[in-house]
């Protein structure tokens, strides 16, 4: 569940451009902080997330569909 939700703001945030600039970069860390408080962390090389995040958004496939499940393939819950 916190997965979809971590998707679902970081769909949100970086599509909808609610700052002048950064919208992507703020995006990502208001998922990764909150997938945080509910006791996830994500086990990823960050210049490995920025990339593939770029990719997702410039081929058009930055949407919550895909999202979820790429955040679930290395989101691990805390102690795992």
């Amino acid at each position: 569940m916190a997965h979809d939700e971590a998707a679902a703001l970081l769909e949100s945030l970086a599509i909808n451009h609610p700052f002048i600039d950064g919208n992507k970069r703020v995006a990502f860390a208001a998922a990764d902080v909150f997938l945080r408080i509910n006791g996830w962390r994500l086990r990823r090389a960050p210049m490995q997330i920025h990339a593939e995040m770029i990719r997702m958004f410039e081929s058009g496939n930055f949407d919550i569909a895909r999202l979820e499940p790429w955040l679930r393939g290395f989101g691990n819950a805390d102690g795992e």
